[in-house]
């Protein structure tokens, strides 16, 4: 008798109507949004800083990232997830409108990314699920989050080119330290 697939807990929330998941481990905690704090020259994705207990965390905007409306900061929660980027950890707060729950998923059930027919492009995402009837995109928080994406960003949305972004810059040192 085979073993059953292994399963993984994930964490959904709902961006732009559509329900959304990260691996548990990456998910520190959800709270509701606090007073957010802007920077000055960050890219609107990045919609400022939040002081969690002490500790600065950058907030961003995934709706904002694919040229959506805003989240309203006021009326929404914050996915505080732990990255590694070169090594380091890294705590940021994603912006959502709505709460999901907790998901186990067998490696199974995910499935190839349809190449269109998703708001985020295929490249941000591991795979997408079938859950209790219901479609879930599964993220690739540490691409779609990773410092050279955010670096990409931001190079696109001040009118340069992606590769005129300097090279060895961190987004750490943009928004204080985290």
């Amino acid at each position: 008798m085979a073993s059953p697939a292994p399963t993984r807990q994930y964490v959904t929330f709902t961006l732009m109507g559509e329900e959304y998941a990260l691996p548990i481990d990456h998910v520190r905690e959800i709270i509701q949004s606090e007073r957010v704090t802007a920077i000055p020259s960050m890219p609107p994705v990045v919609r400022g800083v939040m002081n969690l207990r002490g500790q600065v965390v950058p907030l961003v905007d995934l709706p904002g990232r694919f040229g959506l409306a805003p989240t309203a900061v006021d009326r929404s929660y914050v996915v505080v997830v732990d990255l590694v980027w070169s090594g380091e950890s890294v705590r940021l707060g994603l912006l959502t409108p709505e709460l999901g729950r907790v998901i186990d998923v067998a490696a199974t059930d995910l499935k190839p990314v349809p190449d269109f027919g998703t708001r985020i492009q295929s490249e941000y995402l591991r795979g997408v699920g079938q859950i209790d009837g219901r479609f879930v995109l599964f993220l690739d928080a540490d691409r779609l989050l990773s410092p050279a994406e955010l670096l990409r960003i931001t190079a696109l949305e001040d009118g340069r080119p992606a590769a005129d972004a300097p090279a060895g810059r961190t987004i750490r040192g943009q928004v204080g330290e985290v």
